[in-house]
């Protein structure tokens, strides 16, 4: 089988898989391969159908670790996976083609201390959770080949695991987030200039001002401003890999967010203006989307929405314009994240109770702890002033 791939990490390359089927009528797959022209897949195809009907076996023991488990993740674990967790494996095969290139799969056949030692450099690079997802990739890795008989024992036994550490992250981690005057002034700047040509102007506004993260604002639908409540119903992600929309499973992530009343008719007057523009150029939009790209399709395909590069570039070149700083004097990069982050410490410092943040914002208290409790620059000077004269 050969198909071009119009979306996600892979679009514009061709993906060949070959099958057969053994004695008993059970049908095996290769794994996925990605090349660039189509003539090279078809040689592809032609190799791997010779393989097969030859006796193919997809793995062995003398070929390195990561391509290994390259392909087990790709035959038996990647067509069931969610695009997050493909992330995961996808990080951890760039990690071990990287540690351990030349490395054979035989080489760790019942060498628990070889892959402990491997562990212990990882704890010092990655949070402990981190570690132990790829500790888990792996021994289910490692379980296969030994039932493949490609090694003899795994290095892994699930009756005496690896051991793991991780880099301590530290209780308080802020994340960047801008002044209250830079703050206003984006704000400000947001509500003169959105329109239906700068439509990612209001994406971000509601950023700023309702809390949301980007594929959370730009999932938004017409119908989510509740106008009687003034409630925003937070309850799909965009997901830009796969150019597609999905609900939210978790309560937690769904939720109902306050909008001003500024912010409310401008989202009502957008929104009148957005669906007779998709009316008028015949745009289908099946999940009903906000902020519908209604740019026509190109050789990637439809996209449904804009992508967090071109988000990230918007807001980079509205800062240049409003002469604030890309980066907060800790040296933290400011991206569309920064406007969630910025909403989060204002309320705080605001005095909303961080129970109600943690509702709103689709947290829990501890990551808000953790992550969002930075003092706003005028709030910590004046805290500061007040400590040193805290003895006169």
């Amino acid at each position: 089988m050969i198909k071009k791939v119009t979306t996600g990490r892979f679009a514009g390359k061709y993906v060949v898989r070959t099958s057969t089927r053994d004695q008993l009528g059970k049908r095996h797959f290769s794994p996925r391969k990605y090349v660039d022209s189509y003539q090279e897949a078809k040689e592809i195809e032609s190799e791997d159908r010779i393989a097969f009907a030859s006796g193919y076996i997809a793995a062995n023991g003398s070929m390195a670790l990561w391509r290994y488990f390259e392909q087990w993740y790709l035959s038996n674990v990647e067509p069931y996976l969610e695009t997050n967790s493909k992330n995961n494996y996808n990080t951890l095969i760039k990690r071990l083609r990287i540690d351990l290139p030349g490395k054979p799969l035989k080489f760790f056949d019942g060498n628990k201390t070889a892959i402990q030692l491997y562990f212990n450099s990882l704890g010092k690079r990655y949070a402990t959770s981190t570690v132990n997802k790829y500790r888990s990739f792996l021994s289910k890795a490692f379980s296969d080949a030994e039932y493949d008989g490609l090694i003899r024992k795994t290095p892994m036994p699930s009756e005496n695991r690896i051991k793991t550490t991780g880099v301590d992250k530290g209780l308080f981690k802020p994340v960047a987030s801008l002044s209250m005057d830079d703050a206003s002034k984006l704000r400000n700047y947001f509500y003169e200039h959105t329109n239906l040509i700068h439509q990612e102007y209001l994406t971000l506004l509601i950023m700023l001002e309702c809390g949301l993260r980007p594929s959370e604002a730009k999932a938004l639908q017409f119908d989510d401003l509740n106008v009687s409540r003034h409630l925003l119903h937070v309850h799909n992600t965009y997901v830009e890999q796969d150019n597609a929309i999905k609900p939210y499973t978790k309560t937690r992530s769904e939720r109902n967010v306050p909008v001003s009343p500024q912010l409310e008719e401008l989202i009502i007057s957008f929104s009148e203006d957005k669906q007779k523009r998709l009316a008028t150029y015949n745009i289908s939009n099946e999940h009903n989307l906000m902020f519908r790209n209604d740019c026509p399709p190109t050789s990637r395909g439809d996209r449904l929405l804009s992508s967090g590069a071109n988000t990230g570039k918007v807001l980079r070149n509205v800062l240049s314009q409003l002469d604030i700083p890309l980066k907060t004097h800790d040296g933290l990069s400011i991206t569309p994240k920064t406007l969630r982050a910025t909403h989060d410490t204002i309320l705080i410092q605001k005095g909303i109770s961080l129970d109600y943040i943690a509702r709103i914002s689709g947290h829990t208290i501890e990551i808000i702890h953790k992550h969002y409790h930075a003092l706003l620059d005028e709030v910590a000077n004046a805290e500061a002033d007040k400590v040193k004269g805290i003895w006169d």
